[in-house]
């Protein structure tokens, strides 16, 4: 009867096993890695039959020619596997030596290469994983900076806040809305269009959609631009029919006005149902009471109003 019990059997991969060995006569312990053997689950019947045919590992003989090996491994990695070794009474150094034993052995080559190719990938994967950590840690900081680490919240507390009460959080600021990226993406999720200035002769149009339209700032005492909207809130072209049937029936349209007969730089005039806010040279201050530095009259409307005909005047 064989003296040899497999105490332990670990896959390392699909043709690499790990078995700790113990000579039940002699009292000893020793680790040996087998190639092309391993099976999906390692039965009872699997081991037994294991242990008719193992053979224990060559005893390392002082006469022989020997050299010395050494391997660099991190203190936390060490450690693990130390310990690992003193749970089955064997020693790191019997680990090694199987290692080495195991790619010594040219009947291994296979399996070798095929556990190193399985190694590597995992190797690359873990580089990967660190790299995806140390992106995730640099994003976090740049949610932080802007804000966006508190989207949900911000979302969430202004999921039913009405038009009026998104004019007023943007009423005050200095020249331009310049939304956040939050209030952008709350004007999108509530179909919100927010239309200002910018420059002398652009209007931008932001939230639910996102235009850019030219006027005129030369003409003073008429608008400097009429701007048409289609039902889906794409700018129509002047050259197109739909933009001089549109203002005919003042249907979708926008007059905008640069210093025209108020002293404020941007105004605009539309019958698209909206609300107004006010930015400011400098934002608003409410000690100064600064009405005197307001910069341009915003306007923001729903877009679904640009479908709506109640707002539709004709001549007709």
């Amino acid at each position: 009867m064989n003296a040899i019990k497999i105490i332990h059997a670990t896959p390392l991969s699909r043709t690499v096993l790990l078995v700790v060995v113990e000579d039940s006569v002699n009292e000893k312990r020793d680790v040996i890695l087998l190639s092309n053997i391993c099976k999906d689950s390692l039965s009872q019947d699997y081991i037994e039959n294991l242990e008719k045919i193992i053979l224990w590992p060559d005893d390392i003989q002082s006469n022989k020619k020997c050299i010395d090996v050494t391997f660099e491994i991190e203190e936390f990695l060490f450690d693990k596997v130390n310990q690992w070794c003193r749970n089955f009474s064997i020693s790191i150094e019997q680990l090694v030596l199987a290692f080495i034993h195991f790619c010594a052995c040219k009947n291994n080559h296979v399996a070798f290469k095929e556990w190193f190719s399985i190694n590597s990938i995992l190797n690359e994967l873990a580089s990967t994983t660190d790299e995806l950590l140390r992106v995730r840690a640099e994003l976090l900081k740049i949610k932080q900076r802007f804000g966006l680490d508190k989207q949900e919240a911000f979302l969430k507390a202004n999921k039913d806040i009405t038009l009026k009460e998104f004019a007023l959080m943007l009423n005050g600021r200095d020249c331009q809305p310049d939304l956040t990226e939050n209030e952008l993406l709350l004007a999108k999720k509530r179909g919100f269009v927010v239309v200002y200035g910018d420059s002398d002769d652009r209007v931008e149009f932001v939230g639910a959609i996102r235009e850019e339209g030219y006027t005129n700032p030369m003409v003073k005492d008429s608008p400097a631009g009429v701007l048409v909207l289609s039902e889906e809130g794409k700018l129509i072209d002047e050259d197109c029919e739909l933009y001089t049937e549109n203002i005919r029936i003042n249907r979708n349209v926008i007059n905008v006005y640069y210093y025209g007969e108020t002293r404020i730089p941007w105004t605009f005039e539309t019958k698209i149902p909206h609300e107004i806010f006010s930015t400011y040279d400098g934002g608003y201050d409410d000690e100064l009471e600064n009405d005197w530095d307001e910069y341009q009259r915003c306007i923001v409307f729903e877009l679904s109003a640009l479908s709506t005909p109640c707002h539709i005047i004709s001549d007709n």
